[in-house]
C-alpha cells in the first residue's frame, strides 16, 4: 500500500506514466478489461496506436505519430462527450476490429453486429462514471505494469 501511495496512486485519481521517448502511455485505472478495452479503442480513433495491452488494472499502448501528455488530457476529460457522439461505435468498431467468436453475430444486421460486439466488449457506464468522479495526474514509472 505505500509503495502504491509513493507512486501516486490515491483515491480520485487516474494515474498515467507517459513516456514521449519509447511513445509508450499506462493508464491506470482498476476499472476492468471492458473499460480498459473502451479507453485504447477511444485513443485509436484519433491517434495511431499499437502494442495495445488491456488489463483489468490498467490500459496501455504504443503511439507512433506524435502525441503529448496535453492530448491524452484531452482525451481522457473528454470521454463523455466522445460516447455520445452518433457513430461513435461503429468508428470504434471499424478501427479496431475486434473479432467476436461466434457464427450467429454474422447474421444480423450491421448496426445491431456492432451493438451487440460493443455490450460484449466494452463498459460505457463504467468508463463514464470513472471520469466523472477521478481526475489524470501524471506519475513516474510504477511497478504495478507487471501485472498485465
Amino acid at each position: 500500500m505505500i509503495e502504491a501511495k509513493n507512486s501516486g496512486f490515491k483515491k480520485g485519481i487516474i494515474p498515467i506514466e507517459f513516456d514521449s521517448k519509447k511513445h509508450m502511455i499506462y493508464l491506470y485505472t482498476f476499472a476492468g478489461d471492458k473499460v480498459n478495452a473502451l479507453i485504447s479503442s477511444i485513443f485509436s480513433i484519433y491517434y495511431d496506436i499499437y502494442s495495445v495491452n488491456d488489463s483489468p488494472y490498467f490500459s496501455s499502448f504504443k503511439f507512433r505519430e506524435s502525441m503529448d501528455l496535453n492530448d491524452v488530457y484531452k482525451i481522457m476529460n473528454d470521454i463523455v462527450n466522445i460516447l455520445q457522439q452518433p457513430d461513435i461505435y461503429t468508428l470504434i468498431d471499424e478501427r479496431t476490429r475486434k473479432l467476436i467468436k461466434n457464427k450467429f453475430i454474422n447474421y444480423l444486421p450491421h448496426e445491431d453486429q456492432v451493438k451487440l460486439k460493443i455490450d460484449i466488449l466494452y463498459n460505457k457506464e463504467d468508463l463514464i462514471h470513472l471520469v466523472n468522479n477521478n481526475s489524470i495526474e501524471l506519475i513516474g514509472s510504477s511497478e504495478f505494469k507487471k501485472w498485465g
